[in-house]
């Protein structure tokens, strides 16, 4: 963690930067001095030739010696060569010796150069005369001035001729490592792993890279203007002042870098680009026409490129040609290649196989939506036709548990009546057979009457009377009446609900219904021994009830198939009820504009009903 802490550290970075600056500074001056060597032939000539190569490429020698002429000829100065390592030999155009002030012993470089110098304007054009300079290095360079300098650099340069190459490379390769590093850490704290966006990241990253590259190319000028004037006095001086500038730009370049890295680690660097909003846009636009506008506009463009291509043509451009055919010619290639699939897809969906996707990986355009638009249609198919099944099949199993409960009762009712008939003269039989007669005739009404119910309620045929209801009092009213019962079945019932009022719009005969029904199958299905939670609540401007109990046969069945007509949650069918009590609930609570959700978690089975407060809650 300490590790991890300091990798990201502001000292860490900081660190990282001047590394990067030194070895980057190093490394530029390591490469100028290996093309100061190569190019003055330092590895194939002796040392005093390629000496003589850097004081012929880089002293300003005929610099000093029209300087010196001029002064000679207008100012009538003499200059001496004891404090310089340069000195003169002067003739006129006649031979005429005008000055000599060699006295070198030892002279490294004698250079001769033809100077016209203005000689007189009082005719009607002026009169030019040619001097011959013969310009002579001091070999010993005793004075400190900028032959010396380019002598010692010399001298300094040949020393390390060899082994510069290797720390060319060092300093390359330590500052490519500071670089990596920066852009690992861009846009990292010591304190997290968030990316945390740079002071410029309000500015989008097209913009800030021009802006950089204009800070760049106003540096580069302002190095070329300054470096000419402050070269010709010191040769460390404009070395040094070349430094600098070459640190500025590494510093923009690297800061351009850096901000180019955190924009790309936060995801969406073309996103947040001028251009890109522009794109953008213009696509937007053209998602918007309709496919003639959008073949004319490409169309337009195509006919304008193509006019400018072929005016570039008519000059004998003939690569120019044969690059624009084959463009066309692979656009068209492309085009017929994405029809091909489309063609594909729907002599496959004419087929019955619906199963067969289109792949618009490498589709563009409308050809791409066209291709999605065939996939969903195979989707939609598919999906239809697997509703259609499973409404196939859920009318089979709901035909075959009506068949089941209806036949059930009548059963008991036809074997009953006959044992009846068999039995008149046993009071005692008559009376147990009458009995049985009398439930299951109740029973099968109570069927009929709750198939009726359920068929009105989900047409919307059954009457409902939206008024304000004291739900919180309903729903007390309604577990007391199963209290008792709840006892008998070993099961707990705990409430939970504001003391306050809640009142909520619904019909109160409806939303009674509701409760029985619910509380009905949680009596019938809970498990023995276990605890049954109601719980009131207000939220978000509704009521929120819920029932929660365990079910003491295993639940296999979704929530979904739970609330059609005539399933129940023992597939055996052994206890009593009809399958209707939830379809029925459900239905209720939407003719009164709620809403019923229903969740299994293993055993746990959990109803949650809403509905709108009215102003009448306290």
């Amino acid at each position: 963690m300490k590790s991890k802490h300091f990798k990201y550290s502001i000292w860490a970075k900081t660190i990282a930067w001047i590394v990067l600056v030194t070895a980057a500074c190093l490394s530029l001056m390591a490469m100028l001095s290996i093309v100061f060597l190569q190019s003055n032939e330092f590895y194939a000539e002796a040392y005093k030739t390629a000496e003589k190569n850097v004081m012929e490429n880089y002293a300003p020698m005929y610099q000093d010696a029209r300087g010196m002429l001029q002064n000679v000829l207008y100012e009538d100065e003499r200059p001496s060569s004891a404090d310089r390592n340069i000195a003169f030999q002067v003739m006129d155009g006649e031979g005429k010796e005008v000055l000599n002030n060699h006295t070198f012993e030892n002279t490294l470089l004698k250079d001769t150069y033809e100077i016209a110098m203005l000689k007189d304007t009082s005719g009607p054009e002026p009169l030019y005369e040619t001097y011959t300079v013969n310009v002579y290095i001091n070999g010993s360079f005793p004075n400190n001035d900028i032959y010396a300098q380019w002598h010692r650099i010399s001298m300094s340069l040949y020393g390390m001729r060899e082994m510069i190459y290797y720390y060319a490379a060092a300093f390359i390769i330590a500052a490519v490592c500071a670089l990596i590093y920066l852009i690992n850490a861009a846009g990292h704290r010591s304190e997290d792993d968030e990316i945390y966006p740079g002071p410029l990241a309000s500015i989008p990253g097209d913009v800030c890279i021009l802006g950089y590259a204009a800070c760049c190319m106003g540096i580069f000028y302002f190095m070329i203007r300054l470096l000419p004037g402050i070269n010709k006095s010191s040769v460390f001086t404009g070395f040094s002042m070349l430094m600098a500038f070459f640190i500025l730009e590494g510093c923009m370049v690297t800061s351009c870098i850096i901000n180019i890295a955190v924009r790309v680690k936060q995801g969406g660097f073309w996103r947040h680009t001028l251009i890109g909003k522009i794109c953008r846009g213009i696509c937007h636009i053209c998602e918007q026409m309709n496919t003639v506008w959008k073949a004319a506009g490409i169309l337009g463009a195509w006919i304008i490129a193509d006019f400018f291509l072929n005016l570039m043509s008519f000059h004998g451009d003939t690569l120019l040609y044969l690059i624009k055919t084959l463009i066309y010619f692979f656009i068209g290639l492309w085009i017929a290649e994405m029809m091909k699939k489309l063609f594909r897809a729907s002599e496959e969906l004419s087929h019955g196989d619906l199963n067969y996707q289109v792949d618009t990986s490498r589709m563009k355009g409308d050809f791409a939506k066209a291709g999605e638009n065939i996939n969903h249609i195979a989707d939609g198919m598919n999906q239809a036709v697997e509703e259609r099944m499973k409404s196939e099949r859920m009318k089979t199993e709901l035909i075959t548990n009506v068949s089941h409960d209806i036949k059930t009762p009548l059963t008991s009712i036809i074997n009953y009546s006959d044992l009846l008939a068999k039995e008149a003269d046993d009071p005692e039989k008559i009376k147990e057979y009458t009995e049985v007669l009398i439930r299951q005739s109740t029973r099968l009404k109570k069927l009929i009457e709750d198939l009726i119910e359920a068929s009105k309620a989900s047409t919307g045929n059954l009457e409902v009377e939206l008024v304000p209801c004291q739900i919180n009092v309903l729903l007390n009213q309604a577990a007391g009446e199963y209290e008792a019962k709840m006892k008998e079945q070993g099961l707990t019932l705990i409430i939970d609900q504001p003391e306050e009022t809640i009142a909520v719009l619904a019909d109160g005969r409806r939303l009674w219904r509701i409760f029985d029904n619910l509380l009905n199958n949680i009596c019938k299905y809970s498990q023995h021994g276990t605890r049954v939670y109601l719980s009131l609540i207000k939220k978000d401007g509704r009521a929120e009830i819920s029932f929660k109990n365990t079910s003491r046969e295993q639940l296999n069945i979704t929530a979904e198939e739970l609330k059609e007509r005539f399933v129940r949650g023992d597939s055996s069918r052994n206890t009593e009820g009809n399958g209707l009590g939830l379809s029925i609930a459900q239905s209720l609570t939407e003719l009164q504009h709620g809403t019923m959700d229903l969740q299994v978690d293993g055993d746990l089975f959990k109803v949650t009903l809403c509905f709108p407060l009215t102003d009448q809650s306290v």
